[in-house]
């Protein structure tokens, strides 16, 4: 929430909103896999260009920028091959929340 704030970027929170949240009792869980995220200490000053797409962004000045795993094989759009993430990420919010899981979008570009 600190970084929300401090990037102006916090939620329009309504009185009685988070009654709501903590009553609410989903049924499912939805997500959507496309490739690993790795990041690495961003410790620059400026924004460093050249390293980022829709999907790895450029990270945050000071924060985090993208970091290439060696051990992984990418596609011809340089997004990493990774289906053991995948599997890593169900099974940690399935083991978290208890729910059952749908994949609502897969895939990588090619």
């Amino acid at each position: 929430m600190a970084y929300l704030e401090e990037n102006d970027a916090t939620p329009d929170i309504q009185p009685g909103d988070m009654d709501i949240m903590k009553s609410a009792h989903p049924d499912f869980i939805g997500f959507n896999y496309y490739t690993t995220h790795i990041v690495e200490a961003n410790h620059e000053t400026e924004m460093e260009f050249g390293f980022s797409d829709q999907q790895r962004g450029s990270g945050v000045v000071g924060v985090y920028k993208p970091f290439k795993n060696p051990n992984l094989p990418v596609t011809e759009f340089g997004w990493e091959i990774d289906p053991e993430g995948s599997r890593n990420t169900i099974r940690e919010m399935y083991s978290r929340y208890r729910l059952p899981m749908l994949v609502t979008e897969n895939g990588i570009g090619l």
